[in-house]
């Protein structure tokens, strides 16, 4: 992918279309605060995430789950190239 192409994933992350199942697929209420973050190079076609809790498990839940949710949000594929975005567990 393109740095552009992943800048674009990284303004859709926080929208509605992706946290809400985002929170759903990790167990927690709606309007609950995730702390994820992406990383972005612009000299490599890669994203890092970054989940964020006082829970490890959680940390490492949300950081492993975004990638996934995201490559299926349908803000996503109207954006960029889902196809192309990637995932390896952390």
């Amino acid at each position: 992918m393109r740095y552009n192409d992943l800048k674009t994933l990284a303004e859709v992350l926080y929208s509605p279309t992706v946290m809400e199942p985002l929170r759903a697929e990790l167990g927690l209420p709606p309007g609950t605060g995730v702390g994820v973050a992406l990383l972005i190079s612009e000299n490599a076609s890669v994203m890092d995430v970054i989940g964020t809790s006082s829970d490890p498990r959680l940390a490492a839940a949300i950081a492993n789950t975004t990638g996934p949710v995201l490559a299926r949000s349908p803000s996503s594929s109207r954006r960029c190239c889902p196809s192309r975005l990637r995932t390896r567990p952390a």
